[in-house]
């Protein structure tokens, strides 16, 4: 009888181990009328002194406004809210040193006074001083790392341990996510490509799942809204998944199997865009239309917080692509690109 119990109280035990295990992971179904309300917001234009060349991810810091272009070099402009000019401009194109030959991701990193631009092509990130920046000093970067062991990365933040969390291109064994030391090196994979259909290369798996990627200001969290799905994860600095947002319209990815190969349908609705945080919550831009351009034009924003929480549900008089946002002011800046490139700022 003793050994009986004994043997009931381990299965006890180890099932309500598992069982932790397994709900570590928070999943939030939400949909609109979840939110107590729907704020709307109305936008006023920047008036900049100096015409935006094509903005595609758009950064704060204080006062400053770091906004990254596609196809110019210097890539990035530096605007003082304060005056409204473009103070500085770096990150020049090219295969030499301090420059990138396909910039890609960036991040500025506060407490270090960096902005530090992913080089998809070169496989690396450059990080550049904020105050050689301002001074427009001949030599702007201070560190270049090298992506090694072969990883083939997407999309790359730095966290606060050092460590880079990396979205990857591909991978012949399915894994979507890795990361990597200071070095760059390969510290573990973490999570594979979800389970579709259809049969798929696992090494072009950003074809299919391309994700955005995001940070929260304190560098403990991982945010990756997924562009047509409605799925935002969101990763602890360790790797772990620890929450998932599916909303409002989640729904399977539409794709079809043709000559050997699968690939996403027209008909997939564009979701999610680059997240912004700070260290206990993110606001997303939500586009939910079948996408007619390159980028997601917004009339929407979610404000979520990282404990599972639907904080507010903002729709806009102007679209936005991507956004970045004065948490203390409680001010959203977007870009738009409806007609002549502009930045709106909206008080919520």
């Amino acid at each position: 009888m003793k050994k009986l119990f004994f043997l009931i109280l381990i299965s006890v035990i180890f099932t309500t181990n598992t069982t932790k295990t397994a709900n570590a992971q928070k999943t939030v179904n939400f949909s609109f009328d979840d939110f107590e309300e729907v704020i709307e917001l109305k936008g006023e234009k920047l008036n900049l002194k100096d015409p935006l060349m094509n903005p595609w991810r758009i950064i704060l810091s204080d006062t400053l406004l770091f906004v990254r272009n596609t196809g110019v070099s210097p890539n990035l402009d530096v605007i003082s809210l304060n005056s409204g000019k473009t103070i500085s401009k770096f990150c020049n194109l090219g295969r030499g040193p301090g420059e990138v030959i396909g910039p890609f991701d960036t991040q500025y990193i506060d407490n270090e006074k960096k902005c530090m631009i992913e080089d998809a092509a070169g496989q690396k990130v450059v990080f550049y001083d904020l105050d050689q920046i301002l001074k427009d000093a001949p030599k702007k970067y201070s560190k270049v790392v090298h992506f090694k062991d072969s990883i083939m990365v997407h999309r790359v933040v730095k966290l606060k341990d050092g460590n880079f969390f990396c979205n990857l291109i591909g991978h012949k064994d399915g894994y979507m996510n890795c990361l990597l030391s200071p070095e760059g090196e390969l510290v573990k994979f973490l999570d594979k490509y979800p389970k579709i259909k259809f049969p798929f290369n696992p090494e072009e798996g950003v074809n299919i799942f391309g994700p955005r990627l995001g940070v929260s200001s304190s560098l403990d969290k991982i945010i990756m809204p997924y562009d047509y799905s409605g799925l935002i994860s969101v990763y602890s600095y360790t790797g772990e998944k620890i929450l998932e947002f599916k909303g409002p319209d989640y729904e399977e990815l539409d794709l079809v199997y043709r000559n050997g190969s699968t690939s996403l349908t027209t008909r997939n609705i564009s979701t999610y865009n680059f997240p912004c945080a700070n260290s206990e919550s993110f606001m997303v831009p939500y586009d939910g239309t079948i996408n007619k351009y390159n980028e997601s034009r917004a009339f929407q924003i979610f404000h979520f917080g990282f404990d599972g929480s639907l904080l507010h549900h903002f729709k806009l008089d102007h679209s936005v692509t991507n956004i970045a946002v004065d948490w203390e002011n409680q001010i959203i800046y977007g870009t738009n690109l409806d007609l002549e490139p502009c930045i709106y700022k909206f008080r919520f």
